[in-house]
């Protein structure tokens, strides 16, 4: 163990994929305390890592390798760009870590594993696929070391960060109504509930004393923005206004999270506020949320998972 001193985790792809891999970082961390631990992530996910304080140093790559829906004849086609991204990423690299980290299972991963330089390399497209949960998997990856794990993690608050919280929830919060987080838009468009069930559910909850924000990014924020009025009842447009560390505790201190498997529902999985998923096919029970309390309303189709049945799993919630 003391023999580890320079440790490289390779993990570039998007939010919900860097959130479930954090109690395995933190794990390194914890276990490896005086090793020099170096991050590759994507940009987006800049501020998390920041706020988890686990790592030494952040190199910011975007992969291309991990865009959403590539595939064969689409790297074929960008074959020189991706070659020379690759190529000046891979110079720039320190050639000495003692071991290398990739968590990611991607099909197109294992093509650059030989490219890094590193006494050991623990990959998770060299695990065979179980039956568990993203963030297990991402332990699973670090088991041959034999180390303690840690399932837990620690998140870093500016006194910023709390008070924009903490002013948002004075503006809003009343003992006797339920916050409700809406997230209607991940990246994915097969991912999206119909809008047109969002409104019809959140009009049918609104007479229930419950009081909702719409989060999205700040390109969300027009749609949103006529999301919110579509509903014709007081829905708050968050979409842009939050980044991922005031997100994570605004949601933690909502009553309510209702949204499909997308990077937001795995911050809410980091917090005891209950979930509702609502999931189709693109994404695989391993990116089910965690806790107990937690329900995942799955379909062949998630245009199919009625406005009945979420209305009533949130008065189920309510209940208890």
């Amino acid at each position: 163990m003391e023999k580890i001193k320079k440790i490289l985790i390779y993990r570039p792809e998007h939010i919900g994929d860097y959130i479930v891999s954090l109690p395995a970082i933190r794990s390194l961390r914890e276990n490896f305390p005086k090793a020099k631990i170096t991050i590759v992530i994507g940009p987006w996910n800049k501020k998390l890592a920041e706020a988890t304080q686990y790592i030494d140093e952040m190199i910011i790559f975007e992969d291309p390798l991990v865009e959403r829906k590539i595939g064969y004849k689409k790297i074929f086609k960008k074959s020189v760009g991706i070659f020379k991204k690759f190529k000046y990423f891979f110079n720039d690299l320190d050639k000495d870590y003692d071991l290398l980290v990739i968590f990611s299972r991607r099909k197109f991963t294992k093509f650059i594993i030989p490219f890094f330089k590193a006494k050991k390399k623990l990959c998770g497209v060299y695990f065979e696929k179980q039956d568990e949960l993203e963030r297990d998997r991402c332990l699973r990856v670090i088991f041959p070391l034999k180390i303690k794990y840690f399932k837990e993690v620690d998140f870093f608050e500016s006194l910023e960060d709390g008070l924009i919280v903490s002013q948002l929830l004075n503006n809003y919060k009343k003992k006797e109504i339920k916050n409700v987080v809406i997230h209607p838009f991940s990246p994915l468009k097969e991912k999206n509930w119909p809008i047109e069930n969002w409104i019809k559910l959140i009009k049918k909850l609104s007479r229930y004393h419950m009081k909702f924000f719409v989060i999205g990014t700040f390109e969300d924020k027009e749609a949103i923005k006529n999301f919110c009025g579509d509903c014709k009842i007081p829905a708050i447009n968050l979409a842009g206004k939050l980044n991922l560390i005031q997100l994570k505790k605004f949601i933690g201190k909502c009553d309510l999270f209702i949204g499909p498997s997308s990077g937001p529902m795995y911050l809410a999985d980091m917090s005891n506020t209950p979930i509702i998923s609502l999931i189709g096919p693109e994404s695989p029970p391993e990116w089910n949320p965690s806790k107990k309390k937690d329900v995942v309303l799955r379909c062949n189709s998630v245009s199919k998972i009625s406005v009945e049945e979420v209305f009533n799993e949130v008065k189920n919630i309510f209940k208890n």
